[in-house]
């Protein structure tokens, strides 16, 4: 927990596609289900590689799948991953209704233009 605190803040920012994506137990119990995610992380400065990340979720909250781009934080010197889906409007619930405000209003303009 406080590597992921640490990382959070001073880790390496780096694109990662999502190679695979399972729950890790479907053993029930009132915890967030936790899942199993193997990571292609990409930084800028170095080669790419293959971390593993074990993250729970809500049951309905919104998670990366196979074949997501997504955005992780990394520790150079152990290759340790988190997700940092903060401001992804895929994952982040105030991004997603920010993200449809936006929209919402881009098509209220248009609307209004060709009304006019």
């Amino acid at each position: 927990m406080f590597d992921n605190r640490r990382i959070r803040k001073h880790g390496h920012t780096a694109q990662a596609l999502v190679l695979s994506a399972k729950e890790h137990s479907t053993f029930s119990s009132n915890e967030k289900p936790r899942y199993d995610f193997v990571l292609e992380v990409r930084p800028e400065d170095r080669a790419p590689f293959q971390a593993h990340v074990r993250q729970a979720f809500y049951i309905a909250e919104r998670k990366p799948v196979e074949a997501d781009l997504v955005q992780v934080k990394y520790e150079p010197s152990t290759l340790k991953v988190i997700f940092d889906l903060a401001g992804d409007p895929r994952f982040d619930l105030e991004a997603m209704q920010a993200r449809t405000n936006q929209l919402n209003r881009e098509t209220r303009r248009l609307r209004d233009e060709r009304g006019s």
